[in-house]
């Protein structure tokens, strides 16, 4: 639900700020999900591997 309302800021707030092709709120989370034992094994456009 946060990505989709991201996605949705990205289209008109921030458009054509770096804030609009990454979410590193959700990047900080599944860095802290995998922390605590977590998978991750989505593949999110906001969320890059190359950040992970």
């Amino acid at each position: 639900m946060n990505l989709k309302d991201y996605e949705q800021a990205a289209k008109r707030e921030v458009r054509g700020t770096p804030e609009a092709y990454v979410s590193l709120a959700a990047v900080g989370l599944v860095k802290l999900a995998r922390r605590y034992g977590l998978k991750y094994d989505g593949d999110h456009p906001l969320i890059p591997a190359a950040l992970l």
